[in-house]
């Protein structure tokens, strides 16, 4: 699979530093299972970034926070 990477940024898990996976299955802080689509980097150093992902069994994409999903972007 292909690893989020965009503007020279990937999405990495804090946890254990490794790269997210498009299409991987990541829990949220409450404990929902979201697909991961893609993402945003930070703009500007104040900014985390986004990222694109789907609740589990949902087509509707949504934009949310890496710290919902406990992840982060930091540069290649």
């Amino acid at each position: 699979m292909a690893i989020v990477q965009r503007d020279g940024f990937t999405l990495v898990n804090k946890k254990d530093g490794k790269p997210v996976e498009i299409d991987s299955l990541i829990e949220s802080f409450r404990g929902e299972t979201w697909y991961v689509q893609g993402g945003v980097p930070p703009h500007k150093p104040s900014s985390q970034g986004k990222i694109w992902a789907s609740p589990f069994g949902e087509t509707m994409m949504r934009e949310l926070y890496p710290s919902v999903f406990d992840c982060k972007w930091i540069e290649a």
